[in-house]
């Protein structure tokens, strides 16, 4: 693989050990895809700083770099954290998880990063644009960032993308060689009115994509030009974590697709799929364990829910209060918890029982061991990974769903 001037500087140490080692497993990466060089890459998001992603042995990697000297090259944001960092003995996690969750916070500021501890760092922080190249952790973040920004990135994984943020450098590999990032499989919604489609049926719409896919680049034909951010996000999240789909093209809205044509590199796609009514009534189906009963846990916030979304919900339970045996907690950023906090709707919010995970998500702390039996959301990111990660069972709603299931105490269907 050939190497810049400055990138052999680099790996022969000139710019500090820590710098040497990250080039070194880059190298490696680079030379394992039969990459032809490096490139640069202007910011980076971590997912090696949450705990439960890497564990004790994340402790002693980021501690080594720390030690010989590592700071970050480049703009570099923090996942979501696995405790909330505002309050956090009021969610009842073990001692011994907050204290190295909270040192790897130490840690990865030091090393010079951005303090707002989030999945979605596109929203506000960390907004690339256009033919960038980053090195971005995080599946709905790198889908986000690739499809409705046109962004390059890969999803990377622990100290990968640790390593790119010392360097600023990442091989030329997969998603960032443009012939790569052509669609592969055509999706033609069938019967569906997408001016009608509700958040909960985006995310929907999104894990049916995600299953379909079968690790391809899907081609989404019959979506509005007009449909909102929000929902693309919603849906990004969904085909993420059903077939891990970094990259997704909507003919007409997204920048890669501005035809079906360009969409596919001016080829024929491998396949074509159809998704209809039976298609979202199946994704609902399997994206709840049950659909009534007693409720103890709603979590919404998954991506991170932003300010409009944080003043909605104030408004929906201003003199409302959350039934006695159910915790509603809702996950969000620091700096979009700051606006909460200064608008007002932060002191609603906790006036009606509500508890706010700031920098953190239900799915990357140890809600399990809180012994939680039903667990109720509106993300189907969530509700697919609930079963595994907090050990409950799961109902998929949407917002006014949850809202209504939080103060009621229980799934009326």
């Amino acid at each position: 693989m050939y190497l810049t001037r400055e990138e052999e500087r680099i790996l022969d140490g000139e710019r500090g050990e820590a710098a040497r080692r990250a080039m070194e497993l880059l190298v490696k990466l680079g030379d394992a895809y039969d990459a032809e060089r490096m490139i640069e890459v202007s910011s980076c998001h971590l997912v090696s700083c949450v705990y439960n992603v890497v564990y004790d042995s994340g402790l002693d990697i980021a501690e080594t770099f720390l030690k010989l000297g590592a700071r970050f090259a480049v703009p570099t944001t923090l996942c979501t954290a696995s405790v909330p960092l505002e309050r956090t003995s009021d969610f009842g996690f073990p001692d011994e998880w907050v204290e190295k969750q909270l040192k790897l916070c130490t840690l990865y500021r030091a090393m010079g990063g951005l303090d707002n501890w989030t999945c979605i760092p596109y929203w506000n922080v960390n907004a690339p644009r256009y033919g960038e190249h980053i090195a971005w952790g995080e599946s709905n973040c790198v889908s986000y960032a690739n499809s409705v920004v046109g962004a390059r990135t890969n999803r990377y994984s622990s100290y990968v993308e640790l390593c790119a943020a010392i360097t600023g450098r990442i091989p030329m590999i997969e998603l960032h060689i443009p012939e790569n990032r052509r669609g592969t499989i055509l999706v033609k919604l069938k019967g569906l009115d997408a001016s009608m489609m509700t958040a909960k049926d985006y995310g929907a719409l999104g894990y049916a994509i995600g299953q379909l896919s079968a690790g391809g680049i899907p081609v989404v034909d019959g979506l509005p030009q007009a449909v909102s951010k929000k929902m693309l996000r919603i849906m990004g999240a969904a085909a993420a974590s059903s077939g891990s789909v970094a990259l997704y093209h909507i003919v007409g809205v997204t920048p890669e697709a501005r035809s079906l044509e360009e969409a596919f590199g001016w080829d024929k796609p491998d396949d074509t799929v159809e998704v209809g009514l039976d298609e979202l009534r199946r994704a609902y189906l399997e994206l709840s364990t049950v659909e009534d009963g007693e409720v103890d846990l709603v979590f919404i916030g998954c991506p991170h829910y932003s300010i409009d979304q944080i003043g909605l919900i104030a408004d929906m339970l201003r003199s409302r209060r959350i039934h006695r045996n159910v915790e509603l907690w809702l996950a969000t950023d620091n700096v979009t918890y700051i606006l909460a906090c200064r608008m007002g709707y932060a002191e609603i919010l906790e006036k009606a029982g509500v508890k706010i995970m700031v920098g953190s998500c239900a799915m990357n702390a140890p809600t399990y061991t809180r012994g939680f039996k039903t667990m109720v959301t509106d993300s189907a990111k969530t509700a697919h990974y609930a079963p595994m990660q907090a050990k409950t069972d799961v109902f998929y709603g949407s917002l006014e769903e949850c809202i209504e299931i939080a103060v009621e105490g229980r799934v009326k269907t």
